[in-house]
């Protein structure tokens, strides 16, 4: 027994005397109550973790606020129908103003992270695409000229009237080469390819020859068309006579003219 408490080892009890403890029993005792206190709670919180998995935690933490919840749209609702104490429909309205307040309100987040590096890339293929179009273009143009000069070399050698044996060859190559290729069929087919052969040689050798021949000739027919189309319908078509081209007329000389004399001033 010490301090006026007993420890019964039979039963297994500690018992306290009921007799009043004197200065002289707690004389050379010095307990510390704070510290007790303090490893009786540490031990009621680890024993807390072990047995029930709860968190432990010695060092205090400041958890944040919860978003504000949004306010949804309020669905149609008759006067009668309005709550007393609440108008969600002016929550609504209110969020809905605060969000057109917002300079960033359709700012997307991914947008803002990918546009930096989207609009480079955008930049360097923009000036890619640019430069090869313009390299394009400009070898178009110098094909499309240097075409056009070697064309116009070689009808100017086609048409010189000292080549008159090429021509020649030339047509007949061309008078040739359509009859072989109508010779597939009956003698329209063999005049068509024969005709376009003729055409499109003398349009590189004799084009002004070609061209009023041609005229002429489909003139004619056309003529012929038309008086077989009245004699068997009994009609009176007919067509106008034809017109020389302008550039066959011969120029008419220029007149020189007097000038007006001015009015007399009043």
């Amino acid at each position: 027994m010490q301090n006026g408490i007993e420890y019964n080892e039979d039963e297994g009890e500690i018992q306290t005397n009921d007799h009043e403890t004197t200065d002289e029993d707690t004389k050379g005792l010095n307990f510390d109550y704070g510290s007790l206190c303090t490893v009786g709670k540490l031990w009621v919180v680890a024993l807390r973790a072990i047995l029930l998995g709860a968190k432990m935690c010695f060092i205090p933490s400041v958890k944040a606020a919860y978003p504000p919840k949004v306010p949804e749209r309020p669905k149609p609702m008759k006067y009668k129908d309005l709550p007393l104490y609440e108008s969600p429909h002016y929550e609504y309205k209110d969020h809905n103003a605060d969000k057109l307040r917002c300079p960033n309100m359709d700012q997307k987040i991914v947008q803002t992270i990918l546009l930096p590096h989207v609009s480079v890339y955008r930049k360097e293929v923009q000036k890619t695409l640019c430069f090869a179009k313009s390299e394009l273009i400009d070898t178009y143009k110098e094909v499309k000229t240097d075409y056009r000069t070697a064309e116009k070399r070689i009808l100017n050698y086609m048409r010189d009237p000292k080549n008159d044996t090429l021509k020649k060859a030339c047509m007949t190559i061309g008078v040739v080469t359509g009859f072989y290729l109508g010779s597939g069929g009956g003698i329209p087919r063999k005049f068509f390819g024969t005709a376009m052969g003729t055409c499109a040689a003398g349009s590189i050798c004799y084009p002004k020859e070609t061209d009023e021949g041609f005229r002429t000739f489909m003139y004619y027919v056309g003529k012929g068309l038309v008086a077989f189309y009245n004699s068997y319908c009994g009609k009176n078509f007919s067509f106008r006579e034809r017109v020389a081209c302008t550039r066959d007329l011969p120029t008419m000389p220029k007149v020189p003219t007097k000038p007006l004399p001015a009015c007399p001033k009043k």
